[in-house]
């Protein structure tokens, strides 16, 4: 499993990019969208025309780029940028995105991939089963953690779909307690994005 952040060029800065030749429709890491922007720079000669060597001048495509729309009215735009603040201020006008990739499967979506969340819940009497929900968001087949989940902790388990017309997601099912249960998820790799509900578990009694 590889988790990548990337960004997408906006409308903001999409001129900013064609400046220097490069395309405004494909994906950067976060060094090379930053990149894009200090050879804007260096090809412009921000660095030469600027007070100090500490210093850029904004010339005007570049600060319609960082900061249109974010002036108010009556606000005067600024005229110089340090350094060491271009790279954040440009990658704020950017798009971030996040790009999860297993094996050849490739999944691209707008902002932060949401947390598998792990739950504990207690049925019919002391019964208890742990809940599993989210495993799809890292490229997780539910039907086979169930079945891997079934053969390592000799448990049974399901899978139903999560209620609701919007909501296309599955839920896994398993009827153990949460004990172990990262390291199933490590397997799969996707413990570090995993948000631990405790639900009815005592903290002494969970292994997580």
């Amino acid at each position: 499993l590889v988790v990548e952040e990337v960004f997408k060029p906006s409308k903001d800065v999409k001129a900013v990019f064609e400046a220097v030749g490069a395309s405004a429709d494909e994906l950067y890491s976060a060094s090379a969208a930053a990149e894009v922007a200090f050879e804007y720079a260096k090809q412009t000669q921000l660095d030469q025309r600027a007070p100090d060597n500490r210093t850029l001048l904004l010339d005007a495509l570049l600060c319609d780029a960082l900061y249109k729309g974010l002036i108010r009215k009556g606000e005067l735009y600024p005229t110089h940028i340090a350094k060491a603040d271009l790279r954040e201020a440009f990658l704020r006008r950017l798009q971030p995105q996040t790009c999860i990739s297993r094996g050849q499967q490739r999944l691209l979506r707008k902002g932060q991939p949401p947390a598998v969340q792990v739950s504990g819940e207690r049925r019919q009497g002391n019964k208890f089963v742990t809940r599993v929900v989210g495993v799809e968001a890292f490229l997780v087949d539910p039907s086979a953690l169930a079945a891997e989940c079934q053969r390592k902790f000799a448990c049974s388990t399901s899978v139903n779909d999560l209620p609701g017309k919007t909501n296309p997601g599955q839920e896994v099912i398993l009827q153990v307690r949460l004990t172990r249960m990262n390291n199933i998820l490590q397997v799969w790799r996707v413990w570090p994005h995993t948000q631990v509900l405790r639900g009815f578990f005592a903290a002494a009694s969970l292994a997580v």
